[in-house]
């Protein structure tokens, strides 16, 4: 993964539940299911391997809930 043309795809972290709520809204964080603790720790190990693994320059691109906006932000670091 530390040529050029190879992708990591990776599913949000965890966030306990299944589902949103009734009613969520993309742009309000409050109204979603969202990652836990551990899922935000998760987010960051995943990061820290990329790192050491030498890959530090990636385009990262997300979906729009923020579980998943919150994961690849983790990621980045």
């Amino acid at each position: 993964m530390r040529r050029p043309g190879f992708l990591a795809l990776i599913r949000h972290a965890t966030a306990p539940g299944t589902n949103d709520p009734a009613g969520f809204r993309l742009d309000d964080c409050a109204t979603q299911r969202n990652l836990s603790a551990e899922g935000r720790a998760q987010s960051v190990r995943i990061g820290d391997m990329f790192r050491a693994n030498g890959i530090a320059d990636a385009a990262v691109y997300s979906s729009q809930w923020c579980r998943c906006l919150d994961g690849a932000t983790d990621e980045v670091g």
